[in-house]
């Protein structure tokens, strides 16, 4: 019954995202109105695009290249749509139900090996390795039963396969992997924040406690959200560059050993942004994960960390502007046209942040399907947004690159 019902929540979530104004051209007038205003220095120059037709799926996505060849998934089902590098169909399979392999909606999106397979974390089913025409390389199950699960529909990059000493592994986390039920100060000095798994025999162990500087070992509480890590590994510099939700702060770990070593805290000046200062240990109960629950509608949050040349991408929802309205929204008395104002305020938004200057620096972004792109080398992907209206059939892919404008 309990995956039943994270089942339909998921689902929930899913169509709702797919159909948020923001994935539609509804708001593109304002939208060009704001961009006029803001002193973008970079922009996105578009350099080519794929268009596949004739797909009729509730919430398809684009999951990223394998090979040359373009992979996409039905988010609110576990089936998966290969096509070559013109748009042209090549593989369509479907892993539901008692079949081996099996996954979840709820999966995370995919990332892939140096063979060009498919790599995903599920945190209802597990660990899947799958060929570009779905035959299962590996399967693992889940690590520890989850309660809780990613809400958001994008394209965002969740996990990360690596190269260490010659073997690949997969980077990943949980919400819930703990064996302590009860939110205290040892709960979060013993707690550790990523999966390390084998992908040539699925053996998993945690790594990463909190960093001693870190806000959540400060003697306050806080939702699971909050802490969940954002992150890229640089194999040739072998650092690992980790942000937490609901901290501007980027964290550096040297990681040339079997695990890795805190070495740098980084304060990231992000406009807007504003961090929890956390609640009493007996106002948090154990698995609760939405900071909305305790008081604090509409957070800021890191959404997506990656790092571009010698500079980083930083994706987040900034804070409402006025406190005043926050407190209208905790007390349910908020009209459609605040809430929806609110929504407008706390759109995300990209910044690149330089390592050496400490500068951020906003970044003029095209519409995109779920607000959402895919890093791929130095290049970015993202889809053309949702029509207005009819259901779509035909996606186009954008390839495109930042500029600086002149």
């Amino acid at each position: 019954m309990r995956c039943l019902i994270g089942f339909v929540i998921i689902f929930s979530l899913f169509l709702n995202q797919g159909c948020k104004p923001s994935d539609t051209n509804e708001n593109e007038s304002i939208e060009a109105a704001e961009t006029e205003e803001l002193n973008f220095r970079y922009s996105i120059e578009v350099l080519d695009s794929v268009e596949v037709e004739n797909v009729l799926v509730p919430a398809f996505a684009f999951e990223g290249k394998s090979g040359d060849n373009l992979v996409f998934r039905d988010k609110a089902s576990s089936k998966v749509f290969v096509f070559d590098s013109l748009g042209k169909p090549l593989y369509s399979w479907d892993k539901s139900g008692d079949v081996p392999g099996n996954f979840s909606m709820a999966a995370d999106n995919f990332v892939f090996d140096k063979n060009h397979n498919i790599v995903l974390g599920d945190n209802m089913a597990g660990i899947r390795v799958f060929t570009i025409d779905g035959q299962l390389v590996l399967q693992n199950r889940t690590y520890q039963p989850q309660t809780g699960f990613h809400k958001w529909v994008d394209l965002f990059r969740k996990n990360q396969v690596i190269d260490k000493g010659g073997k690949e592994f997969l980077i990943h986390h949980l919400d819930l992997m703990d064996d302590v039920q009860q939110i205290g100060e040892e709960f979060y000095k013993s707690r550790k924040n990523l999966l390390l798994t084998d992908l040539s025999n699925g053996k998993t162990k945690q790594i990463l406690p909190f960093p001693e500087k870190s806000k959540f070992l400060a003697g306050k509480a806080f939702p699971f959200e909050d802490f969940r890590p954002v992150f890229f590994f640089n194999e040739k510099e072998e650092v690992l560059y980790l942000m937490f939700q609901n901290e501007a702060v980027l964290y550096l770990f040297d990681w040339k050993g079997d695990e890795p070593i805190y070495k740098e805290t980084i304060l990231i000046d992000l406009p807007g942004f504003s961090s929890h200062e956390g609640w009493e240990y007996k106002d948090v109960d154990y698995g609760l994960l939405n900071a909305g629950q305790l008081g604090s509608p509409f957070p800021s949050r890191i959404r997506n960390l990656e790092k571009i040349g010698d500079d980083f991408l930083i994706s987040y929802y900034p804070s409402p502007i006025s406190d005043s309205d926050l407190e209208i929204v905790r007390k349910n008395e908020a009209t459609k046209e605040l809430k929806d104002r609110l929504r407008e305020e706390t759109k995300i938004k990209t910044v690149l942040f330089d390592l050496k200057t400490k500068e951020v620096s906003p970044i003029d972004f095209p519409q995109m399907r779920y607000e959402s792109f895919k890093l791929i080398d130095v290049e970015l992907w993202w889809m053309k947004p949702a029509s207005k209206d009819v259901e779509d059939e035909d996606f186009v892919v954008y390839r495109g690159r930042i500029i600086e404008k002149k």
